[in-house]
């Protein structure tokens, strides 16, 4: 559950698709960039691709399960999106 690869299976077919991979990058790498210990300033890399039947979420580093519990995000969403994100 806490890697590196992401994916965001194309269901709809229509452009909520790669908003829903775009909304699922954004907030992986908002996760990464407000984790506790981090150097503030230090951009996350994430890399969106297209891989046929789903999207690939690349990430620069791995989402570790202490972040969470540190999130600056609303948690409620970071760990709704985690824990489908299997």
């Amino acid at each position: 559950m806490y890697q590196k690869v992401y994916f965001v299976p194309k269901r709809s077919g229509t452009l909520a698709d790669p908003l829903l991979a775009y909304g699922t990058a954004t907030v992986l790498r908002a996760l990464i960039e407000t984790a506790p210990g981090r150097r503030v300033g230090r951009l996350a890399r994430v890399i969106i691709e297209d891989s046929g039947a789903h999207y690939t979420i690349q990430l620069s580093e791995a989402i570790r399960e202490d972040w969470l519990a540190d999130a600056r995000l609303p948690a409620d969403m970071a760990k709704a999106l985690l824990n489908t994100a299997k």
